[in-house]
């Protein structure tokens, strides 16, 4: 692919992922898609296929740059740093700053999820449950091995920890941030992921850490 067809394409995966996060699959015509990116519908069909197989190719983008978050943040967390307490949960403080930080520079990808959980079982939910089960894994073993070495409480329910931490990331970006003036604020300022990084912190500690 010449660098010219991978920009092209970029740009559409761009703004379909946008455009399918606002308004759902069946919410997105062929030619919204075209408006939003400045091409014509023939190059949009020989750049990415249908509308169904763009749509496959924005969620496989989707699993691609999540497994390779969690080979980054994996890598640093060794039976080392399971071992003492303290350096676990600085590299709990690092890992959920990533989090954040990736979850922030891809505004459309939690509403995506979400439009995606309103619509109907197709063909993407067993690709969907294995990239995200595969991921969930990965994480789980850093856990069930944090429980064998004493860093993480053993009667942790692994899975519904993983759940719930997932959630309260979707929740946030959103809904927005929390705020008792207007109940909902943006999530991406600085000082709003400063406060929710703290609270996430915070929440993990007490769901992780032995008693």
């Amino acid at each position: 692919m010449t660098k010219r067809a991978e920009a092209s394409t970029e740009r559409i995966l761009s703004a379909a992922t946008a455009l399918f996060a606002e308004h759902g699959y069946e919410g997105v015509s062929t030619r919204q898609l075209a408006s939003a990116t400045g091409l014509n519908l023939s190059t949009v069909h020989h750049h990415v296929g249908s509308k169904r197989e763009l749509y496959i190719k924005v969620f496989e983008r989707l699993f691609a740059e999540e497994e390779a978050l969690v080979d980054e943040l994996l890598g640093a967390i060794d039976d080392d740093a399971l071992q003492d307490v303290e350096t676990f949960y600085q590299l709990m403080a690092r890992l959920i700053g990533r989090f954040l930080e990736f979850s922030a520079a891809n505004p459309a990808r939690q509403r995506l999820y979400v439009q995606r959980w309103l619509e109907p079982a197709d063909e993407l939910r067993a690709r969907e449950a294995e990239s995200t089960l595969r991921l969930y894994r990965r994480l789980a073993r850093i856990l069930q091995r944090g429980q064998e070495l004493g860093s993480v409480r053993a009667d942790l329910d692994i899975g519904y920890f993983l759940r719930s931490f997932d959630f309260l990331l979707f929740s946030y970006f959103t809904s927005g941030a929390f705020s008792w003036r207007t109940l909902r604020a943006e999530p991406r300022t600085a000082p709003n992921v400063k406060k929710f990084k703290a609270y996430l912190l915070d929440y993990a500690r007490h769901m992780l850490e032995p008693r």
